[in-house]
């Protein structure tokens, strides 16, 4: 981690005074005011300095990620969506400055209630090892603490912000919960030492990941949304090579500082080890989930992502999709001729463009 910057303490205490003052307020009048520029920040017109440009480019990226997603949406409907993504965005960043200082051991069930979560408890509470996998909906902060509350040995593995100093804060903020942290960068090695070291008083071990976000072009392509999305194999190759289930979850809002966690999917090792390629099957499972989960809650996903910008190279040479892709794609037991269809017409269209 580099040192900080002159800029890095200016934002440093900038964000820690902002965090000061929204815990001072009441919640639901620090939601309100939250909500109010947001409304504001949407609406802001794009010849604004400064303002007006990231409002634009978070407007246009978000419709653009929804539309892509939701072709059947009319105009005032992807309007209306997108709006409620945009606000979702900043209650999110809201309720990670205020979790800490009003949530406790002594009273966590008062903002986050259990959903369809019994099969997976038996897992977390027992010593058997697990992954969780969620994706940038609901919020995710809730399943680590909803799991680090109830006393079982959690990690998560995160990617380091940029500002060293907002980094050891929001690690800081994690560690009072429970929850342990690991880093994105060399997370493979850090995930296996985590899940081989089982403390016997705590349930677990169980590593974390939010698991939706683009992998470069060494990654799997899997189905996302009807497109190919390429996606890390580290989850999977952990999971097979520990063999232990990966459970897919999401913490929904439900209402102000209130949460449901539920459960999408678990995925046991019996399930692939009658797959030819069991890493496949994994990722294409797991991703399956989180698009689930999306559909459930689609204006509480953080459409910012660039999911699909890396592309397969047979899709930037121009050239069809690969036979052996096509077979493992089609394997795939949920995958009907249907939906088959619509990725090779999106990678036609992709070539295109190309």
């Amino acid at each position: 981690m580099p040192r900080p910057t002159l800029i890095d303490y200016l934002n440093y205490y900038a964000f820690r005074g902002a965090s000061g003052l929204l815990n001072i307020l009441p919640f639901r009048l620090s939601s309100f005011v939250v909500r109010q520029f947001t409304a504001g920040f949407y609406r802001t017109p794009s010849w604004v300095p400064i303002l007006g440009r990231a409002a634009t480019r978070l407007r246009d990226r978000i419709r653009s990620n929804i539309e892509s997603c939701f072709s059947e949406l009319s105009p005032s409907e992807l309007e209306e969506l997108s709006r409620q993504a945009v606000d979702h965005f900043f209650q999110l960043i809201l309720e990670f400055l205020c979790f800490t200082s009003r949530l406790k051991r002594d009273n966590w069930q008062t903002f986050i209630k259990g959903g369809n979560v019994a099969e997976s408890e038996e897992i977390l509470f027992s010593d058997q090892p697990s992954i969780l996998v969620t994706g940038h909906n609901g919020n995710w902060e809730v399943l680590g603490y909803y799991i680090a509350m109830r006393d079982v040995n959690i990690s998560v593995v995160a990617r380091p912000l940029n500002n060293p100093l907002i980094n050891n804060w929001v690690i800081r903020q994690r560690e009072i919960s429970g929850l342990g942290v690991i880093s994105k960068f060399g997370a493979t090695n850090s995930a296996m030492e985590a899940i081989e070291t089982t403390e016997t008083n705590r349930g677990g071990p169980a590593i974390a990941f939010v698991a939706d976000q683009d992998a470069g072009p060494k990654g799997l392509f899997v189905p996302y949304f009807g497109r190919l999305a390429s996606t890390y194999k580290s989850i999977g190759l952990l999971a097979m090579h520990h063999e232990v289930p990966v459970i897919c979850g999401i913490g929904i809002r439900t209402g102000l500082l209130r949460f449901r966690v539920e459960v999408q999917d678990i995925i046991y090792p019996k399930d692939w080890q009658a797959e030819t390629d069991p890493l496949y099957y994994i990722t294409a499972r797991y991703v399956r989930a989180i698009e689930q989960m999306v559909r459930r809650e689609p204006a509480q996903y953080l459409w910012t992502h660039r999911r699909w910008k890396s592309r397969p190279k047979f899709e930037q040479q121009g050239n069809p999709m690969p036979a052996s892709l096509a077979e493992k794609i089609q394997s795939l037991p949920w995958m009907d001729q249907q939906q088959f269809d619509a990725l090779n017409i999106h990678h036609e269209d992709a070539v295109c463009a190309h």
